[in-house]
């Protein structure tokens, strides 16, 4: 979407302000399609921790493309990607990549997927990451934290 904006311009050498007329782009806002993604999970860990998303009333979507960057689990309306960490990751150059396109970062490991108690500690690390954004709410999308 584009937006036509007139500004005025001052200049030394003329003694009235100049119209200029811009033309810029709008960001537009993201909408997802939410559908059961508990198909694409791998893993019987990633179904597992997909469905406590869902159950925390997070839609993740599933093997997702930020640019040419693939992420595990997005939450798209709120920018955050989820990637799995792998030993020959580049961290610091996918946050900078990340952070250029306004996208938060959080890096899990498939040994904290494993058991039910490091899901919900990355859940909680989800919420305390999302509750550090300013237009993010945690009573406008749930109630309180399950523990």
């Amino acid at each position: 979407m584009w937006k036509l904006t007139w500004t005025t311009y001052r200049s030394k050498n003329f003694p009235f302000p100049l119209p200029i007329v811009r033309l810029r782009q709008t960001k537009v806002g993201s909408l997802v399609l939410v559908e059961n993604g508990r198909m694409k999970c791998k893993t019987e860990e990633e179904s597992d921790f997909y469905e406590l998303l869902i159950q925390e009333n997070l839609y993740p979507t599933l093997n997702y493309h930020v640019g040419s960057i693939p992420v595990h689990f997005a939450l798209v309306p709120f920018k955050l990607a989820l990637i799995e960490r792998h030993s020959h990751m580049n961290e610091k150059r996918l946050m900078k990549r990340l952070k250029k396109r306004k996208w938060d970062v959080l890096f899990f490991s498939r040994e904290r997927l494993a058991t039910e108690h490091g899901r919900r500690l990355l859940v909680n690390d989800i919420y305390h990451l999302l509750s550090q954004k300013p237009s993010f709410s945690l009573f406008e999308t749930k109630k309180g934290l399950s523990h």
